[in-house]
């Protein structure tokens, strides 16, 4: 074994949590590069500008109250502020933060497997710390390049899993440490960083709310400080659970918090809507579900549709049912000879229960999202590191042959580079609204929300076709779904306003309301953040649904200037002034439009017109003195120039007569 010990490389210490910090940084670094993605992005970022301040009014919305949704989350608006302020609404700063925050995770994880596979796994007097090292690397590197955590990274309204998962990782890792802490004072202090990392965890979102059973779990295995020979509910046992009573308080907080924000936006679903039998199959679905995507992480998506009915002898969920079952039989059956496969087991599921389904709230959309594996996902990452390792001293005491070693550890390698590869591949597919609906309709051709979004981005890139096919299609597959319903009529609406001969039926044509304002708002968002060519995509789409909104006509009318596209820029000003003749500022922007363009007797009505809907806008009689001047009437043009610089001194022209 030394010789074989010789050949392994020996890299200093702090290589080791580098590793899978720059590797994730590596492998999702393309999603960088992305826009925002019309989830909830647009909602959350582009219309919200509650969160653009550190201003004590800000800080107030973001921890006093329930925000989009009933998400209780502080946190992580704290760092959408942070980000707000050094990139504005550029959503790559947004996905950078994601990415840092993530290696940050990654890194975290190697220390936290480090201390959970040495209490697993003692370490023999003299032994050198490497296989454990290694073994940790392997784990770290397979939980944080999962192609399974490319949602939580790429997508930035995933920031309340990445970063509350970062404090978990960090509240379980600080816990390992306080148990191998030999003094009372050290013993201590890990135990409250540990309690401070899940209080922050909470704060940033509730996802890891079952934190003190898990920790019970690492209690019964590998720490062995109740359970097995000990025993449950003896003497030796009440300590473990003393030190826990402040996690269960923080974590009964966190729960009734979030069940509060749920209630109070009506997002929670009875029981008399949702019975029982789907609830326990949708949870054996996701059990199964999120086993089989970790083994061969292909066909991701945005979200996995729940079907229009569900039960536990569908075909659906029968063979999953039984694999859970079964699976489960067979860790109960080997318990005593494998314990960590019932802590990875126990682990698992107590992970997973919020997102089970088992408590339903929200629309009813969703069977499962890869997110929702991302805590889950450090029990089956533990065990591939737990393996390794346990093979690794098999082949210290000859137990393992050297080829089949290194087999092993080839095989490992290869694995990693292989998942760092999808992640990477899959990162692609968050960039745009486009590619990512693209590749889930592929994943799951009956997600009609899917279908729906691609049509909402489709509308507004002008393909109103391809629109109109996916709406048709979201229709088909959610029969009266508001949402598509809206979708098809813009569609149809702009490609008639462009003189093509399609329709629909009568009933397929009722806007939903509120749409157009919807859309009003995020153009003027994205005009404020720089971005006017999709401003400009929002409002006409605003327009489309709401031809009477004169404020979104003004507003493409004075974009369209900026671009230079006069004609459209006189258009939809005149658009506005038909729908409200009374518009003041409307009326000027066509003078000065008009102007541009040499028709100054069409100009200068507009402006003597701006000038008597608005008595105090010293503008409008400015430059309507100045057109009468160029067109030869002195007095007129005295007279409004006169009266410009009555209303602001400082409204004074030399072309002006005296």
């Amino acid at each position: 074994m030394a010789t074989l010990r010789a050949r392994l490389p020996s890299p200093p210490a702090w290589l080791f949590p580098a590793v899978p910090f720059f590797a994730a940084l590596a492998a999702f670094w393309p999603s960088v590069r992305g826009e925002f993605i019309n989830l909830d992005d647009p909602l959350n970022y582009v219309t919200n500008d509650k969160y653009r301040e550190l201003s004590w009014a800000s800080l107030k919305w973001m921890f006093g109250d329930f925000q989009l949704g009933g998400v209780y989350q502080p946190l992580v608006w704290l760092s959408h502020a942070v980000d707000y302020k050094l990139y504005g609404l550029n959503p790559h700063g947004f996905r950078l933060t994601n990415v840092v925050l993530h290696a940050a995770a990654a890194a975290a994880s190697y220390f936290m497997f480090l201390a959970l596979l040495r209490a697993a796994v003692p370490q023999k007097s003299n032994e050198p710390l490497g296989p454990w090292r290694w073994s940790a690397l392997f784990a770290a590197l397979f939980f944080s390049l999962h192609p399974l955590r490319v949602e939580v990274v790429a997508w930035i309204s995933d920031r309340n899993y990445v970063l509350p998962g970062l404090f978990f990782i960090a509240s379980m890792w600080f816990y390992l440490e306080a148990r191998a802490s030999q003094g009372a004072a050290g013993r201590w202090g890990w135990l409250l960083a540990s309690l401070a990392a899940f209080a922050l965890s909470l704060f940033s979102k509730a996802i890891g709310m079952t934190l003190p059973i898990l920790l019970l779990v690492l209690d019964a295995y590998p720490l062995g400080r109740i359970g097995g020979r000990r025993t449950w509910i003896g003497r030796s046992a009440w300590p473990v659970y003393a030190e826990k009573v402040p996690f269960f308080l923080l974590a009964l907080v966190g729960g009734v918090i979030a069940a509060k924000g749920r209630m109070l936006y009506g997002a929670m679903i009875p029981l008399s809507r949702f019975g029982l039998e789907p609830r326990i199959a949708e949870a054996f679905f996701g059990l199964s579900f999120y086993l089989e995507k970790t083994i061969a992480p292909l066909n991701l998506g945005a979200l996995y549709t729940l079907p229009r009915t569900i039960g536990l002898f569908d075909y659906l969920i029968l063979p999953r049912m039984l694999f859970v079952l079964g699976g489960a039989a067979f860790v109960l059956s080997r318990r005593r000879s494998s314990p960590a496969w019932l802590a990875a087991a126990v682990f698992y599921v107590v992970a997973l229960l919020p997102f089970l389904g088992l408590s339903q709230y929200g629309l009813l959309i969703e069977m499962a999202a890869d997110k929702w594996a991302h805590l889950a996902s450090l029990a089956t990452a533990a065990l591939a590191g737990g393996g390794l390792l346990r093979l690794w001293r098999a082949r210290e005491t000859a137990r393992l042959g050297s080829a089949a070693w290194i087999s092993t550890a080839a095989f490992a390698a290869v694995w990693v580079a292989c998942l760092g590869a999808l992640s990477w591949r899959q990162c692609f597919a968050w960039r745009n609204n486009e590619a990512l609906y693209t590749q889930s309709i592929a994943a799951d051709p009956g997600c009609y929300l899917c279908h729906n979004n691609l049509a909402a981005h489709l509308n507004g890139s002008g393909r109103f076709r391809e629109a109109l096919a996916h709406a048709e299609e979201a229709l088909r597959l959610k029969p009266g779904y508001d949402l598509a319903l809206q979708n098809a009529d813009v569609a149809v609406r702009s490609l008639n306003w462009i003189r093509e001969e399609i329709k629909l039926p009568a009933e397929r044509l009722r806007p939903v309301p509120g749409a157009a304002e919807v859309h009003y708002r995020m153009g003027l968002s994205l005009a404020q953040g720089g971005d006017v060519q999709h401003a400009i995509e929002a409002l006409r789409t605003a327009v489309t649904i709401d031809p009477a909104r004169a404020d979104a006509h003004f507003t493409l009318g004075y974009l369209y200037s900026k671009t230079g596209d006069h004609g459209r820029a006189i258009d939809y000003t005149r658009r506005a002034v038909a729908v409200d003749p009374k518009m003041a500022a409307a009326r000027f922007n066509l003078g000065v439009f008009l102007e541009r363009e040499g028709d100054l007797r069409r100009a200068l009505d507009e402006f003597k017109a701006a000038a008597a809907l608005d008595p105090g806008s010293a503008n409008a009689r400015l430059n309507a003195g100045m057109l009468f001047a160029r067109l030869g009437d002195a007095g007129q043009a005295r007279a409004y120039c006169q009266e410009a610089a009555t209303l602001n001194p400082s409204m004074t022209d030399p072309r002006c007569p005296r």
